[in-house]
């Protein structure tokens, strides 16, 4: 028992320093791509949550890269991440959690963006509504701010509507830490999977909330 706690510890207080969302289980893969972090859960098939950094050099270049729309099972994980064909004819889309469009500068980075890791089951009109809206404030947003770090994922549970082996969220979060010389700001949003014509700021919610639903401790 003794060593399970050293082993815990240990684990908790690396996880701390990468400044990392913390929890301790089999659920939580901690994998790392050349553009973004990830915890992926087995049971469910997706991520936990991904977290990646934008500036202004992201997103700004002189040759952009072409989207190609190939996604890719992953072997890096234990038993490999879901297959693209688990989507099909499942009625829902092919979310990212981190965009594809965040990655204009890099073909690279853009094409790991379709890795199915980085792929949770969205329904149309949130993927292509008020989520591509959110996503597209975030990158707006990066022109007023030195970087901004971004925490995005499902909120999984027990009791979730599968397709094939592959959980259908309720509920996405994305958290915003935006830095700008000294001082860090932190916002954080939630966001029912379903078609909304609401305005973002209706979705903001304390940091807490999100880590309550979620289970995990986000860096504040």
């Amino acid at each position: 028992m003794f060593r399970v706690l050293i082993l815990m510890l240990f684990l908790t207080n690396n996880l701390l320093s990468q400044n990392l969302p913390i929890k301790l289980d089999r659920t939580n893969q901690i994998k790392k791509y050349n553009g973004f972090t990830l915890s992926y859960n087995e049971l469910h098939e997706q991520a936990n949550w991904v977290k990646y950094t934008l500036n202004k050099e992201n997103l700004f270049c002189v040759d952009v890269t072409e989207r190609k729309d190939n996604f890719k099972n992953d072997f890096n994980i234990e038993t490999t991440s879901s297959y693209e064909k688990d989507y099909v004819r499942s009625g829902y889309d092919r979310g990212h959690l981190k965009p594809a469009a965040d990655e204009p500068c890099s073909q690279d980075r853009m094409d790991e963006t379709f890795k199915m890791v980085n792929i949770s089951p969205q329904v149309p009109g949130f993927n292509r509504g008020i989520w591509r809206k959110l996503e597209n404030y975030v990158r707006t947003i990066t022109l007023e701010y030195d970087s901004v770090e971004v925490v995005t994922g499902p909120i999984l549970s027990e009791d979730l509507k599968k397709i094939k082996d592959v959980s259908v969220p309720e509920q996405f979060f994305k958290i915003l830490y935006l830095y700008k010389e000294d001082k860090k700001k932190i916002v954080a949003y939630l966001l029912e999977n379903k078609k909304s014509t609401q305005e973002l700021d209706d979705f903001i919610v304390p940091l807490s909330l999100v880590s309550k639903l979620s289970g995990f401790i986000f860096p504040n």
